[in-house]
């Protein structure tokens, strides 16, 4: 529940404003619960105390992207890739802003890197499959999203995929 999340996280930072963390989190539930307004917010704190927070940075791609501003959104995930290379947010983020932008062979080349890593994670197949589907490869879409699916159906409870 973001709602009861970002109450908890405020609270935290009532008593330790400069918990980066807590911050981070509280900054998620914002965007969780369509926010941007406060979730970038937080995230401009985090910036300004940590510049080179990939996760934060990551982030500001997120909301560069939602609100029409791929160009901007790229700038913000390279940010991230360089201050973290490995961060999953970033790499999620840049795949998620390759495909918005039509460029879905790369986005399928870093998801495909995901699901190597992260095998169990229905999000990364499902995202993967719709790389595959704007690359042409249908029947290996298809297979991306039935074990999205088998994963899904073996962890209920899991938030949907965004």
């Amino acid at each position: 529940n973001f709602s009861e999340a970002a109450e908890a996280y405020a609270q935290v930072l009532r008593s330790a404003p400069e918990d980066i963390h807590a911050r981070l989190r509280l900054a998620q539930c914002h965007l969780g619960l369509n926010q941007s307004a406060q979730a970038q917010g937080e995230l401009s704190a985090i910036l300004s105390a940590d510049p080179g927070n990939a996760e934060a940075l990551a982030l500001r791609g997120r909301l560069a992207l939602a609100a029409g501003q791929p160009d901007a959104a790229l700038d913000w995930i390279n940010q991230a890739l360089v201050s973290d290379p490995h961060n999953l947010t970033a790499k999620e983020e840049y795949a998620t802003l390759m495909l918005n932008r039509g460029q879905a062979e790369e986005a399928r080349a870093t998801l495909a890197k995901l699901v190597a890593w992260y095998p169990n994670s229905a999000r990364y197949h499902y995202l993967l499959g719709q790389a595959l589907m704007k690359t042409g490869d249908a029947a290996g879409a298809q297979k991306e999203f039935e074990i999205s699916q088998k994963l899904k159906a073996a962890a209920p409870g899991v938030a949907p995929i965004r």
